[in-house]
């Protein structure tokens, strides 16, 4: 899963917040945090794809995916996995509830859960929360096509969680 970030040069791009927001690990329900793709047959059964894998654990790959997406929409002073040189004042968590293909009668579909959460340090609270459950049926049985499906839901919801970020970091400025 993949999508095209538009890059920015950080020195000539005022950022909305000049606080440092960490991506702390994505937590992965367990039957989806490995490189098999989760096929749902039946409603309480999973199984696995034999021969197709994520080339990236899902975990760091909706990690790198956030991040690139934060990045390039300039929300924020820094945003990284790894913080060492100060403390950040937002944090920013993801679990993934589920990532799997859904077999219908004669479909198949992408199906994504995840939940997303911005916490506040010094208020000691979430801030933004953005949370879905999308199943999108796929035009051609194809594990390509499912990747790519994946991408497009991932893609529209990290846009919307990056507008409620933004919406609320341009109201904390106002109020400085």
């Amino acid at each position: 899963m993949d999508f095209p970030v538009k890059s920015f040069d950080n020195k000539t791009v005022e950022t909305i917040s000049r606080d440092v927001c960490e991506i702390l690990p994505v937590q992965v329900t367990e039957v989806y945090s490995q490189h098999r793709i989760a096929l749902r047959k039946r409603s309480h059964e999973i199984n696995y794809y034999r021969y197709h894998q994520w080339a990236e654990s899902p975990d760091l790959n909706i990690q790198r995916l956030i991040q690139k997406k934060l990045s390039s929409d300039a929300l924020f002073a820094r945003i990284s996995d790894r913080i060492w040189s100060v403390a950040p004042r937002y944090q920013l968590s993801a679990y993934i509830n589920q990532l799997e293909a859904v077999e219908g009668d004669d479909s198949l579909m992408a199906h994504i859960s995840l939940k997303l959460e911005l916490f506040d340090r010094i208020k000691k609270q979430i801030v933004v929360e953005h949370t879905f459950d999308k199943t999108r049926p796929l035009d051609e049985w194809d594990m390509n096509m499912f990747a790519l499906k994946m991408s497009e839901i991932l893609k529209r919801d990290l846009e919307r969680f990056s507008n409620k970020i933004r919406i609320y970091l341009v109201n904390e400025n106002l109020q400085k």
